[in-house]
């Protein structure tokens, strides 16, 4: 086992609780800040109606509601209920409910409910993990909105408990916070979109650059750069533990009469053709490599001389099924090969040399057919 493997086998912090996979670890530490918010809230709450002499019942069912909503939501996120979710951490969901309580606490707190907007605004923050912009602006009217009325029933129920002058200030202060709170939560959402439109953009430079790195533009096969280190690597395995190790040199029969006679547009159709279906042709595991011009290597592992003749009636059969086989019949084509299998002790180069030889003679014997080096 090599060292990164025995690296990405620790097991990592708090694993039983936030989970190993890095995306559901952290919404997991999303969940236990929000918690901790929760638990902040209901100790806030307690202190504020004790001072207004309000029922206890009432601070124990907005505790008792606080905590299933926080824990019902943090259990099906752990259990990976809401991974196929487009909102996978139930950010919108989670703080329009705790929203919708921070509200109903505003009457409860009597002298302390100015203190329930900027709590409100807090829980709002936690904005900058919902989906989008616009789901953010939804959350911030809502909240401005629930507090209002929150306010009006306060104020409509128990007239007395406070100052008209002290609700409209109240009033006042939420509507000029939760419109500056949401657009700068706004900002931010476009932000961090740019910031995965760039890395999406980097992404996929990086993924072109590996393809051109790495592929033959034409056939979309591995190059003969990267199809040495291919076969160095295929050489190493075998090396370590032999299952039968075949190279197959292919090239294309009277490919240069093609490009005479119908054009070298005729000629790259009808390597793409072929490159097209030695790929249908191969299993997992096996590489195929251009390896100039109408030369093409083929490495198939484990095989066997009999896997060597299935393989060459599946590559046929992929010919003749090719549109352009059966709907030009003048760029109709065939191929000769050489096949070796690798020995002991062989170099890359030994190895395809035997390869090669084995091709001349396929092709000094009538080409159209595959010949196994001896």
């Amino acid at each position: 086992m090599s060292p990164k493997r025995r690296q990405t086998d620790k097991p990592q912090p708090l694993e039983g609780l936030l989970g190993r996979e890095p995306k559901l670890r952290q919404r997991m530490a999303q969940q236990l800040l929000s918690f901790g918010l929760v638990l902040a809230n209901s100790l806030m709450l307690g202190y504020a109606v004790l001072l207004a002499r309000t029922p206890l019942g009432w601070w124990l069912l907005w505790v008792g509601l606080a905590l299933t909503v926080q824990l019902g939501i943090s259990l099906a996120v752990r259990l990976g209920w809401t991974a196929r979710l487009p909102d996978p951490s139930l950010a919108s969901t989670q703080i329009g409910l705790m929203l919708l309580l921070g509200a109903a606490a505003y009457p409860l707190s009597g002298p302390l409910r100015g203190l329930v907007v900027p709590m409100m605004m807090l829980t709002l923050a936690f904005g900058m993990f919902a989906p989008s912009g616009r789901a953010m602006l939804r959350l911030n009217a809502l909240g401005l909105a629930l507090i209002l009325s929150a306010m009006a029933f306060d104020f409509w129920v128990w007239p007395g408990r406070g100052q008209p002058a002290e609700t409209v200030g109240h009033a006042l202060f939420a509507m000029v916070c939760f419109p500056g709170l949401g657009l700068l939560l706004l900002r931010m959402a476009r932000l961090r979109e740019r910031q995965r439109e760039q890395r999406q953009a980097l992404n996929e430079a990086l993924t072109r650059i590996n393809r051109l790195a790495t592929r033959d533009d034409l056939t979309g096969l591995y190059n003969r750069r990267h199809g040495k280190h291919v076969l160095q690597q295929a050489l190493q395995r075998q090396k370590r533990k032999p299952t039968g190790l075949l190279a197959v040199l292919l090239d294309l029969d009277h490919f240069k009469k093609i490009n005479d006679t119908k054009g070298h547009a005729a000629g790259d159709a009808v390597l793409r053709c072929f490159a097209k279906a030695l790929h249908q042709s191969l299993r997992k595991g096996d590489t195929a490599v251009r390896w100039g011009g109408e030369e093409f290597v083929v490495v198939l592992e484990p095989t066997a001389s009999e896997g060597l003749l299935a393989w060459v009636a599946r590559l046929k059969l992929a010919i003749e099924r090719q549109p352009l086989v059966t709907e030009r019949p003048e760029l109709r084509f065939t191929f000769s090969g050489g096949a070796a299998f690798w020995r002991p002790g062989e170099t890359l180069e030994q190895w395809l040399e035997r390869a090669d030889a084995a091709l001349y003679r396929a092709k000094a014997e009538g080409r159209d057919r595959v010949i196994e080096a001896s």
